[in-house]
C-alpha cells in the first residue's frame, strides 16, 4: 500500500534550505534598505538646514522677537518656532520652522534671555530627531582671520551671522555625514570617522547630548578646515 506524505509537512532539510535562502536575501536586501534610508535622511538634513537658514533671514527681516532690532536668533533652533513678539497671553509664536524641526533641536536653551517671549505649548516635552538627524545652533564661527568668534553674546542674538549643524542620531544607521551651514548659505559635509584628528573620536551612539554634539557646538567655520566638502 502506498503511504501518502500529503500531511507530513516539510522535512528538516527542506526547512534548512528555505532558511538559507531567506538569509541570503536578507543579507543582500538589508544593507540596500539601510543605505536608501540613510540617503533619504541625509537629504532631509540638508533640507532642514536650508529651512533653518530661511527662517533666520525671516526672523531678522520681521524682527520676530519684537526687540526693535533686525538681528538673527542664535540661542537655539527651537526659538525659531516658539519665540513671539509680545508677552501678551494668546500672542502667536513666530513658527518660522515647523514643529517637527523645532523638536529635533539637539541643544535647547534651559531658559530664554530676559525679554525674549516664548510659548512652548505647541511642542511635546520629549525631543526626537527628525528623520534620524539632530539640529543645533553652533556657538562659535571662524572669521576671515581664522579666529573663533562667539555667535551668541549672551542675549541669543547676532546682528550679522549665524551657523547651524545637523548630525546623525546613530552614526552609520540613521546617517553617515555631518552637515554645516551658515549665513553665507553654502552647505558643507564631512564623514566624522575619517576626520578624527580634526574633530575627535565619534561615539557609536551620538544621541542628542553626547560628547559628539558638544564638540561640534564649538566647531569653527569649515571652509578653511580639511575634511569638509561643499555640498551646495
Amino acid at each position: 500500500m502506498r503511504i501518502s506524505r500529503k500531511n507530513e509537512g516539510f522535512t528538516l532539510i527542506e526547512l534548512m534550505i528555505v532558511i538559507a535562502i531567506i538569509a541570503i536575501i536578507a543579507a543582500i536586501a538589508i544593507p540596500n534598505i539601510l543605505g536608501t534610508t540613510m540617503a533619504g535622511n541625509q537629504k532631509s538634513a540638508i533640507s532642514g538646514l536650508s529651512g533653518i537658514g530661511s527662517a533666520e533671514d525671516q526672523f531678522k527681516k520681521d524682527d520676530s522677537d519684537g526687540n526693535g532690532v533686525n538681528d538673527y536668533w542664535v540661542g537655539d533652533v527651537r526659538g525659531l518656532y516658539v519665540i513671539k513678539r509680545s508677552a501678551v497671553v494668546g500672542a502667536k509664536v513666530c513658527s518660522l520652522i515647523d514643529a517637527a524641526l523645532a523638536n529635533a533641536d539637539g541643544a535647547v536653551l534651559a531658559a530664554y534671555p530676559a525679554g525674549v517671549n516664548t510659548d512652548l505649548t505647541g511642542l511635546p516635552a520629549a525631543r526626537t530627531p527628525l528623520n534620524g538627524y539632530w539640529f543645533r545652533i553652533m556657538t562659535n564661527r571662524q572669521d576671515t582671520t581664522g579666529a573663533n568668534v562667539a555667535l551668541n553674546g549672551g542675549n541669543g542674538r547676532n546682528l550679522s551671522a549665524y551657523a547651524h549643524i545637523a548630525y546623525p542620531h546613530l552614526y552609520a544607521k540613521t546617517g553617515k555625514f555631518v552637515y554645516f551651514k551658515d549665513n553665507e548659505q553654502t552647505v558643507y559635509s564631512t564623514d566624522p570617522t575619517s576626520e578624527t584628528a580634526v574633530l575627535g573620536a565619534l561615539p557609536a551612539d551620538v544621541g542628542a547630548h553626547g560628547a559628539f554634539a558638544a564638540a561640534y557646538a564649538t566647531f569653527v567655520n569649515d571652509k578653511a578646515t580639511a575634511g569638509w566638502l561643499q555640498v551646495k
